[in-house]
């Protein structure tokens, strides 16, 4: 035990200047007095005694002086005995009395004043500790807490617990304790009158966020003298405060920069373990299309990766073999590595080679799932052992939620990828764009210069293209707004006539003949190229004027007759009735087709991956494409595409007769015409990242995209004819041999009553760098039920 005076308060608050405080036995003898009227016959003689003690053998009237303490160690040490239970080591004890309320020490253990003072000048080790000075407001809080409970009844405030850090020397560990301060021996008394005040507004700031001068002014603590002393105990947490300390980096991971967030779990491990020498590796389970992959940021956090597995066949050395443990993820313990145990094992001997000497790698579940590996790993034998291994355990739960963050980073970072360079993906062919991304992030750890994301290309796959358009949309869309440019401007042409002789504007006659110029080109159909410009007039200038108008024309009849055109003329008004049918109509249909694609493309998938991508005009167009290079795993073979050609036979015969039944409902009697073009050979595509689409490949493969944008509209040779024809399917090809595969297709649906038995065999004309182009048609049975 040790009597020294020890301050180490820094900076106190201004309102400590006046406080008035005593080292007195006063309220202890209180204490004991009261406890004696409580306690069995068992302790009674042991407070007897202490009363004793304390009235007569050490005979203390008065206050003890701060500077005179060192006098009176055997009474603290009678003290210290009776907080203190007789078994307990004192040098494990953190425990020291100080002034009432201030932070000043006079008599503790060695332990707790070991832990304070710098052994080099004796005086108190600030910058070893951290977070020990509380704040002000932390301080007042507990001053008046005491002063209420004593004096005004008020129930005790819930303390907060204080955590002080205490770095070691020289070393990058610290040990957490909790401060734990009982004034349960410190008296409060007023220096005069109690103070009378409103207990309520108290109340109300005990509540709400604490103020300090409000409180100071309410009751000023130079009316108090606290009398008595305080206790002050330090407890070790430093295993629980360090695990705590791992789950708040875990909360703020997002506000690390670089790899700050790893080196400080590694710090926290080693804090744990209690062994600054000791190296971790945190290793989480990633997967990329199902096959395990290391993320290039853990391979970069890694000492061993980093420094001794440093050449590309080391370093393939490392992967391979946490790739191979995670196929059978059991601890793997080795607290002494030798060289002559590790030549049949490439990791070992390559850690025994860089003077590594105990090893420990733990596989760490959650929820019944391995996530990830922790590799602990030191250059002294025997350093790795059972109880570090233990400590460990302890901070699984933590190991694990990092991981977890680790793995959804990781998957993140691929998405982001994917989104900013690609696009929206589908299933089927989101694994190359994951390798893609993942190399991606693997150059850009690897090169400090700007890396471009490679190309996603799939080789030697079959295009199958497919297009539905509403037959005349160009002419009915054309009728649809001729019918409402004649409707509505007549209207206008009659509301302006019959205003004109109640309002006064300048406007007002030049508009009438302008109106007219343009009814009677309308009417003679004479306006093509015009459109814009009648549009403009209608919704521009005529709009404007009527508005204007409108405010100022005092004829009611005037009034009614601008609103009416007014209405008529917004966008759900009757001027336009037969564009918004037409609209309307082209959107039913257009839906239709796209319901029936989009729960088409999942049954596809079923035998063999296919990406399917539509494209929408004034119908629906599609490629779909089928290969082996899509899904690398499974083997493909001709019957997959051969399914997929007669699939998509049937579903232009289901997609038309489902336009048949739409017919009744729609506003025109749209029908939509279906066109196949057969490809014979597998062509190469590749994701184009400026379009976000993908396309053709070579120059071969681009013949390709220019049949499919030129055949929409070809004629039959020799006719005016075109191929396409509502109520029939028209499939163009090249080779006939191709073509002949399809017959077969077209007879089974013929013979389930799809299609009609009309099947022409057609030339087709020549179009602008294409020759050869033939095509088979067939008719459509629209009189079936529809499915």
């Amino acid at each position: 035990m040790k009597s020294i005076l020890l301050d180490v308060s820094k900076d106190s608050h201004s309102g400590f200047k006046d406080l008035e405080t005593h080292i007195s036995i006063a309220p202890l003898i209180s204490f004991v007095k009261d406890r004696m009227e409580n306690v069995r016959s068992v302790n009674k003689k042991y407070f007897e005694n202490l009363l004793y003690k304390l009235e007569n053998v050490f005979d203390l009237k008065g206050n003890i002086p701060l500077t005179d303490t060192s006098n009176y160690e055997n009474l603290f040490e009678e003290i210290y005995n009776f907080l203190v239970p007789p078994a307990s080591d004192e040098s494990q004890v953190y425990l020291a009395l100080s002034t009432p309320i201030k932070p000043t020490f006079f008599y503790g253990t060695d332990a707790f004043y070991n832990l304070l003072i710098n052994e080099g000048n004796g005086c108190v080790n600030h910058e070893s500790i951290e977070e020990y000075d509380p704040s002000p407001k932390k301080e007042i809080i507990q001053i008046y807490s005491l002063i209420l409970e004593k004096l005004y009844g008020f129930p005790p405030h819930p303390a907060r617990s204080i955590i002080i850090s205490v770095k070691e020397t020289d070393s990058i560990l610290k040990k957490y304790y909790k401060l734990d301060i009982d004034n349960t021996y410190v008296s409060v008394s007023p220096k005069g009158e109690l103070p009378e005040f409103d207990l309520s507004q108290v109340r109300e700031l005990w509540q709400k966020d604490f103020d300090i001068h409000s409180i100071l002014e309410l009751l000023p603590l130079s009316n108090f003298k606290f009398k008595g002393f305080s206790v002050i105990k330090l407890e070790d947490i430093t295993t629980t405060q360090t695990v705590e300390h791992m789950k708040s980096l875990i909360i703020e991971r997002a506000s690390f920069k670089d790899n700050t967030y790893h080196v400080e779990i590694v710090n926290s491990l080693k804090n744990l373990t209690r062994d600054p020498n000791l190296y971790f590796d945190l290793v989480p389970l990633l997967k990329v299309n199902d096959e395990v992959v290391l993320n290039p940021d853990t391979l970069c956090n890694s000492q061993l990766f980093r420094h001794t597995f440093n050449g590309d066949t080391e370093q393939n050395t490392y992967i391979n073999f946490c790739k191979e443990f995670f196929k059978n993820p059991t601890m793997i313990f080795k607290p002494s590595l030798e060289m002559a145990s590790c030549t049949e094992n490439a990791f070992d001997s390559k850690m025994v080679k860089n003077e590594f000497r105990s090893l420990a790698i733990v596989p760490v579940v959650c929820k019944k799932k391995v996530i990830g590996i922790l590799i602990c790993y030191s250059r002294t034998e025997n350093a790795v052992n059972e109880i570090v291994l233990g400590q460990l355990h302890t901070a699984i739960s933590v190991i694990s939620q990092s991981l977890e963050h680790d793995i959804e980073e990781f998957n993140h970072k691929i998405e982001s990828i994917i989104r900013e360079k690609y696009t929206f993906l589908q299933e089927a062919v989101e694994w190359k764009f994951k390798e893609a991304a993942l190399h991606y992030m693997d150059e850009r750890l690897n090169s400090s210069l700007i890396k471009k994301v490679e190309t996603v290309a799939f080789k030697n796959v079959y295009p199958l293209y497919g297009a539905i358009d509403v037959r005349n949309s160009t002419i009915e869309r054309n009728t649809a707004q001729h019918l409402d440019f004649i409707f509505q401007i007549n209207s206008l042409l009659r509301t302006l006539k019959a205003i004109q002789p109640h309002i006064e504007h300048d406007l007002a006659e030049k508009l009438i003949p302008r109106t007219e110029r343009f009814l009677d080109r309308i009417n003679k159909n004479e306006y093509a190229g015009d459109e814009l410009r009648i549009k403009s007039f209608l919704d521009a200038d005529i709009y404007s004027f009527l508005y204007e108008v409108k405010n100022t024309v005092t004829n009611t009849e005037a009034l009614k007759l601008i609103n009416a055109y007014l209405n008529l003329s917004k966008e759900s008004g009757e001027g336009h009735l037969h564009r918004r049918g037409f609209e309307n109509d082209m959107q039913t249909i257009n839906s239709t087709v796209n319901r029936y694609l989009e729960n088409s493309k999942e049954k596809l998938q079923e035998d063999f991956p296919t990406y399917f991508e539509k494209f929408r005009t004034d119908g629906v167009e599609y490629d779909i494409y089928i290969g082996q290079s899509i899904e690398p795993k499974k083997p493909f073979q001709k019957k997959y595409l051969n399914k997929i050609r007669k699939w998509q036979l049937s579903s232009m015969a289901e997609i038309a007769r489902l336009n048949e039944a739409l017919i009744p409902k729609l506003s025109l009697p749209l029908r939509t015409t279906q066109l196949i073009f057969i490809n014979p050979n597998a062509i190469d595509i590749s994701f184009r990242e400026d379009e976000r689409r993908f396309d053709v490949e070579g120059a071969y493969n681009i013949r390709y995209e220019v049949i499919k944008k030129r055949i929409d509209k070809v004629k039959l040779k020799g006719k005016d004819e075109r191929l396409t024809q509502p109520g029939k399917i028209a499939l163009v090809y090249f080779d006939s041999q191709t073509a002949k595969e399809y017959i077969p297709y077209i007879e089974d649906l013929q013979a389930q009553g799809l299609l009609l038995d009309d099947l022409e065999l057609l030339e087709l004309e020549h179009l602008q760098g294409v020759n050869g182009l033939k095509a088979l048609r067939v008719g459509i049975n629209l009189n079936s039920e529809t499915n």
